[in-house]
């Protein structure tokens, strides 16, 4: 399932547009296909706005139903209030996975138009991260479907770290800065409020994934442990390291995780056991969380295959 999101072959990007929003930039979607097309992205692209008839010299479609091709992955880059009409036409299309970039979500406040998107990707089987997210980068597929700043940069180390992370903001900076430091990633995720796809579902795909070897979590709060605990038992029996930071429990930082993500911030003595049991490294500061997963990579990378 996941295959078709971190390595799809075809792109719809529903709201790319080439009139400025009333700020005078480039509107979400505009920005989306941008740097989608700025990487060199190697499968199908549609752009998709009813009001536009051509984007970037490519055709533009009124609507998704009308792509004439399977869409593997549709990147939702238009208003919260605008996504679940959109979720559902991608849900009628048999869109197998999407990306909601918008926020406006539970965690402003609005759970019934969470709720809905919820229940419109269901009616068609449609998997999504999100929404209220930066969007995702497979590094190793040239694929980037992002929004963030850090997409400005003109190439990412490929590499063996998968980095996901519960703040696009700081993930973002913090994917950059790792890039800097001559990390290289496999794939980098901005998974929002993870209101159908959870950290622990990547994290159960990623372990499988051939490319990456070391997982870096930048997390919030937990919205199934069960899961979550599962994903470090699988990561642990593969030999796969993770190494994760969490923020701690003041009442400024999880009141800040709330808002992020609407995620549940949890017991950190219990998060504390947990790593301890499965061989989690957890770091103490943000800033030590990628420069660790490095060193891991390039330690297994030392190792003589099959060790």
């Amino acid at each position: 399932m996941l295959d078709a999101m971190i390595r799809a072959r075809s792109i719809a990007v529903i709201g790319a547009s080439q009139t400025k929003n009333a700020a005078g930039g480039d509107k979400l979607g505009t920005v989306a296909l941008n740097y989608l097309l700025a990487h060199r992205y190697p499968g199908k692209v549609y752009p998709v706005n009813p009001k536009e008839a051509e984007i970037r010299g490519m055709p533009c479609f009124a609507s998704v139903a009308d792509v004439p091709d399977e869409i593997d992955l549709a990147l939702i880059a238009v208003p919260a209030k605008a996504s679940v009409a959109v979720m559902k036409d991608c849900a009628a299309k048999g869109v197998k996975t999407a990306v909601v970039l918008a926020s406006g979500f539970g965690e402003a406040g609005e759970p019934e138009l969470e709720a809905d998107l919820i229940a419109a990707a269901k009616e068609g089987g449609v998997r999504f991260c999100g929404p209220n997210t930066n969007g995702l980068i497979s590094i190793a597929n040239d694929m980037v479907c992002c929004t963030s700043m850090v997409c400005a940069m003109d190439d990412f180390k490929k590499g063996d770290i998968a980095f996901l992370t519960q703040s696009g903001a700081v993930g973002g900076s913090m994917l950059g800065t790792g890039t800097e430091e001559q990390g290289g990633f496999s794939h980098w995720v901005s998974v929002g409020n993870e209101a159908d796809l959870q950290v622990a579902d990547y994290m159960d795909y990623l372990v499988d994934d051939p490319q990456t070897r070391v997982l870096a979590l930048f997390i919030e709060g937990i919205r199934d442990p069960d899961k979550f605990t599962a994903a470090l038992a699988k990561a642990a029996k593969a030999g796969k390291p993770v190494v994760v930071y969490k923020i701690g429990l003041s009442e400024v930082s999880a009141a800040a995780a709330a808002s992020h993500t609407g995620a549940m911030v949890g017991s950190d003595a219990v998060f504390d056991a947990v790593c301890r049991k499965y061989g989690v490294v957890r770091v103490d500061d943000a800033s030590d969380l990628l420069p660790t997963a490095i060193t891991f990579s390039r330690l297994l990378n030392k190792l003589p295959q099959g060790t």
